[in-house]
């Protein structure tokens, strides 16, 4: 037989008496030997265990047997047991020879495991970075979301002239756009010729981010207010005390905040030239939401709010406990951002309140009791509700197909005519402005904050005393993320101060960044406090340069004026969540940039945007970290 190179080593110890009698002998048979009852026993479990851990921790082992007693081990037998269970200590007999000597090496070996300096490289081991094999198409730069130049004008569209001035002072809103012009006639229903009540009809409307839906939906509700005003000879009957006549549902508090600021602008209109008089200076707008204390509502709501905006959960709550609560005149129901509203579990509640403003309208009916003000036929004569939603997944067209009568389909997004008797089947691609410029950067994990310290810093360049106007918003994916970064960025550098910086934080609006001098620096979740969070998006909305980091809690429906960047550092789990971030910058026809963070295992992002009809471009991650030596002569780190 053949050689076939395998050798088998087989060493045995040798064994002899004294390698016999030093063996140490196992925990079980310690147990055994010591007896007694079962406390007894688990207490000297206990003790083996114990000087075992400490034995390991402190006794270097030689190259000889290390349990037995000449090399620090130790013995245990029944009465050394027994002693120390009495005393109720632990300590075991060594040789004092060996004993100094363990100490002695105790100290060698913490003098050697200080803490020393760790140096790391940034720029090594880390994986490669895959190529994107795509075409990036870039996107027409006529913006999609502008007010159109065409014959159409808000007064062409039957907007009374008063009201249109005031827009176009207090709003800057001279020219409607695509979605107004489209929604704003409908919702007037201006050809209307009779009385009966089916013929202003539910309406859904989908429309890009940034394409003015808020004023698409109010305008009309306000105009038909006024028309329906000017219709009585006497304006004595009509008070706040006629109740809620319109409510807009909104998924977050913010967004309830912003519609209310919108709506109070609205209203706000100077006395009319021809009559010099206000027409409506009876209606009262007014918010209730989460996190406001529950007692002035109720005293807000028993004066009478005519324009309500709330979100679900409240306004649920107020149907059900507050009696003087009034809605048997209500004449819309508006659900703004119905998409998110349903992500956020609110169908059931939503089901419940479209139930009770049923219930109370048919209960109302049978009284009639009646004010002049709904016997003009620029009224709905039933209560019209409005869907708002960017798009139009199958939990959306649920709700209009169970809620809704013989709804509208109003879709801001295709520039030709499109069929509104019904939804279109090709509407899974989801659209974003044409002048937004979509770019993505893959980076490794040890090169994500060096590469959003570039692009911010790049973005704020320092001209002497003071930064760039620029305002940034940068996403991620959770509130202890957000103040993770928050706290960095605002004390970096601050070894050894005495303050404590979470207190600071949730007590003031804004921080001044260490990082970048002279940088305003504000955080926006859902874990603070709503006052807190009422006063960081009143402020970051009213400053001209700033970082706002925050969850998708701002990622809604929010107008933060003049953002010209979005930066996503954790990217969402739903394409439509990256829609609605970068919808936050290029609104209304304005230029704006959106870049998103992704890791290199997370290449496969950008297939799934591509299949959804959004081009990204691709940008070296090595380019932007160039730059960062040259902050101060260009103000784009990416190009």
């Amino acid at each position: 037989m053949e050689d076939d190179g395998l050798i088998l080593n087989i060493c045995s110890a040798t064994k002899n008496n004294n390698d016999t009698a030093h063996k140490k002998p196992s925990i079980r048979a310690q147990i055994k030997e010591a007896g007694g009852s079962w406390k007894e026993r688990s207490k000297v479990r206990k003790i083996i265990k114990s000087q075992m851990r400490k034995s390991t921790q402190t006794h270097v082992p030689l190259e000889h047997d290390y349990n037995t007693v000449e090399n620090g081990g130790y013995d245990l037998n029944k009465e050394v047991i027994q002693k120390k269970l009495s005393k109720n200590k632990l300590a075991f007999t060594v040789r004092r020879e060996d004993s100094k000597e363990i100490q002695e090496r105790s100290k060698k070996s913490i003098t050697t495991t200080q803490p020393q300096q760790i140096i790391s490289s940034l720029f090594t081991y880390n994986p490669m970075i895959p190529s994107i094999k795509h075409n990036y198409l870039p996107n027409d730069n006529l913006p999609s979301n502008a007010p159109v130049n065409d014959s159409n004008s808000f007064i062409g569209m039957g907007l009374d002239a008063d009201l249109v001035a005031h827009i176009k002072e207090k709003l800057n809103a001279e020219k409607p756009t695509d979605i107004q012009c489209k929604a704003i006639p409908l919702l007037l229903n201006l050809n209307r010729t009779s009385s009966d009540e089916t013929i202003d009809v539910d309406v859904v409307i989908q429309a890009e981010t940034g394409s003015g839906k808020t004023l698409a939906f109010l305008l009309p509700i306000i105009e038909r207010l006024i028309r329906a005003t000017k219709s009585i000879k006497s304006n004595s009957s009509l008070t706040r005390s006629l109740g809620t006549l319109a409510i807009i549902l909104t998924p977050t508090r913010e967004l309830a905040k912003q519609t209310l600021s919108v709506l109070e602008s609205l209203l706000s209109i100077s006395p009319s030239k021809t009559t010099n008089n206000r027409l409506q200076h009876w209606l009262v707008p007014g918010v209730v939401n989460g996190g406001d204390k529950k007692k002035s509502e109720k005293a807000r709501l028993r004066k009478g709010i005519n324009l309500l905006v709330s979100t679900p959960g409240r306004l649920l709550d107020h149907l059900q406990n507050t009696r003087s609560f009034s809605v048997e005149n209500l004449r819309w129901l508006v659900l703004d951002e119905a998409d998110r509203l349903l992500e956020l579990g609110f169908e059931e509640t939503l089901q419940k309140i479209i139930q009770m403003l049923a219930d109370r309208s048919d209960a109302y009916q049978k009284i009639k009791q009646k004010n002049c003000l709904f016997d003009s036929d620029t009224l709905p004569k039933r209560r019209q509700i409005i869907l708002c939603s960017a798009t139009l997944k199958d939990d959306v067209r649920r709700l209009a197909g169970q809620n809704l009568f013989n709804p509208i389909y109003i879709n801001g997004i295709d520039k030709g005519n499109e069929e509104r008797s019904k939804p279109k089947n090709n509407l899974k691609l989801f659209t974003t402005p044409n002048q937004l410029k979509q770019k993505c950067i893959i980076t490794p994990a040890k090169l994500r904050l060096v590469t959003l310290t570039a692009i911010l810093k790049a973005t704020f360049k320092r001209h002497s005393e003071s930064i760039s106007s620029e305002k940034v918003i940068v996403f991620f994916s959770c509130c202890d993320a957000v103040d993770f970064y928050f706290d960095l960025f605002a004390n970096a550098g601050n070894l050894g101060q005495d303050t404590d910086d979470d207190q600071k934080a949730n007590s003031e609006t804004c921080l001044i960044s260490t990082v970048i001098p002279n940088l305003m620096m504000f955080r926006l979740h859902g874990e603070l406090s709503q006052t807190l969070r009422t006063t960081t998006f009143q402020t970051f909305s009213s400053t001209s340069s700033g970082v706002l980091f925050c969850t998708d809690v701002a990622a809604r429906g929010l107008d933060l004026p003049n953002v010209s960047k979005i930066l996503q550092y954790d990217p969402p789990t739903d394409i439509k969540d990256y829609v609605h971030r970068v919808g936050r910058t290029a609104r209304l026809g304005k230029g704006g940039e959106a870049i998103l963070f992704l890791l290199p295992s997370e290449v496969g992002y950008v297939d799934s945007l591509e299949d959804q009809g959004i081009n990204t471009q691709n940008v070296q991650v090595d380019t932007v970290l160039k730059n960062l030596q040259h902050t101060t002569t260009n103000n784009s780190c990416i190009g």
